[in-house]
């Protein structure tokens, strides 16, 4: 079995593909598969176990940490003059120290580092290994379990590294042979990211990939073996059209109000701000009562996006009792991004993290067998690829 995650890969942009849809021929089952609100930090583990980010705990890369942040050295840090602070190597260095505790993906973007100690990160293992999500089964569980000798690329090496292995090893036999090859691939996300969805760029990019997929797909057959081949994505990716100041503006609000009521940011209320989602906390009853109203009435004035309510995050599926991902949610409209944000200063041209009923949002999977009818959401995939791998063994 080969089966490679193509991260963004949009149902739209794959089959707008020149040429037709994408691997048409050797992937002739394909379906557009709903995905949940964030990115992949949320995505990916709904993907891997099939369940609702509700349901593992899993949704955006930074939450409220409960006095178990990886991030405590980042205070002492914060205090560097500001040259040295701004340093790669001074940024290099927390990171590392974070890395000691956290084996997931993270990335410290550009969090403030005053602020860092107060958040956490869900994911602190590798998702894409046995274990990965605790004791909620993921794809990687099931094949351990069966005995399978599996492969896997990921975002800790090269993806031209990574592609070239993976081909390598579809064409290995004997002792050499994996029973599955699993590879991950961030570079199309990138691009459409600094491109767009439409760029030549990116096109010429998963007409790369598809490339590699064919050499392995005929690398197995060279070998004497029958690759059974899945391709899918995580979500799909919007293209920017507006760009809005929601982080300066709500630090407007909260200074002016918060100094009036002598409340002060981390010890009373805190704030997130990811490229389509603001998220607020309020730590103490005083700062609800002072500050939230004039932060929602100034944020919703910007025609930017719109506050989640309590039911919209319950049916998204987003909703957790203790408001680990924020008490308070501001989700842009489509195309809009935040500028500047914790994820970055410099505008870019594609963006993910829209609400999932957008069509741009959706993902993809791409078979050379049948796929059944009632697949049709990122949750439905694990199932399926379990019932595969038992038909496998048959």
């Amino acid at each position: 079995m080969l089966v490679v995650l193509v991260d963004a890969l949009a149902w739209e942009v794959c089959e707008a593909h020149p040429g037709g849809p994408w691997l048409g021929r050797l992937l002739p089952h394909r379906r557009p598969l709903t995905s949940v609100l964030g990115f992949s930090s949320g995505a990916i583990p709904a993907l891997l176990t099939g369940s609702w980010p509700d349901e593992n705990g899993r949704w955006l890369m930074y939450a409220r940490a409960d006095g178990n942040s990886p991030f405590g050295a980042a205070a002492a840090f914060a205090r560097l003059p500001g040259r040295l602070r701004r340093s790669y190597r001074v940024g290099r260095a927390l990171h590392r120290l974070a890395e000691r505790r956290v084996r997931g993906y993270f990335s410290l973007y550009d969090v403030p580092w005053r602020l860092l100690p107060h958040f956490d990160v869900a994911e602190r293992r590798s998702l894409f290994a046995p274990g990965g999500m605790g004791e909620r089964r993921t794809w990687f569980d099931v094949w351990a379990q069966r005995g399978w000798r599996v492969r896997v690329w990921e975002w800790h090496t090269s993806e031209a590294d990574n592609a070239a292995a993976f081909v390598r090893a579809a064409g290995a036999a004997g002792a050499e042979a994996a029973d599955l090859l699993f590879w991950y691939t961030a570079g199309l996300d990138a691009r459409q990211h600094l491109h767009g969805t439409q760029a030549g760029e990116v096109h010429a990019h998963l007409g790369w990939i598809g490339e590699r997929i064919v050499e392995a797909q005929r690398a197995a057959r060279a070998a004497g073996r029958e690759a059974w081949t899945y391709v899918l994505s995580d979500h799909g990716m919007t293209d920017v059209t507006r760009l809005a100041d929601v982080m300066g503006e709500a630090e407007r609000t909260l200074r002016e109000t918060a100094a009036g009521a002598g409340l002060s940011e981390g010890r009373d209320w805190l704030a997130f701000y990811d490229s389509t989602l603001a998220r607020f906390w309020w730590r103490a009853p005083t700062a609800r009562q002072r500050l939230r109203a004039p932060l929602r009435e100034c944020l919703a004035a910007l025609g930017a996006g719109h506050w989640l309510a309590p039911e919209e995050e319950a049916k998204l599926r987003v909703r957790f009792a203790d408001g680990r991902y924020g008490d308070d949610i501001f989700l842009a409209d489509p195309g809009v991004l935040f500028v500047p944000s914790y994820m970055g200063g410099s505008p870019l041209r594609g963006m993910h993290g829209y609400h999932p009923d957008e069509s741009t949002t959706r993902a993809v999977f791409l078979s050379g067998r049948p796929l059944p009818a009632d697949l049709g959401h990122i949750v439905d995939v694990a199932a399926h690829l379990a019932r595969e791998s038992e038909e496998r063994d048959r």
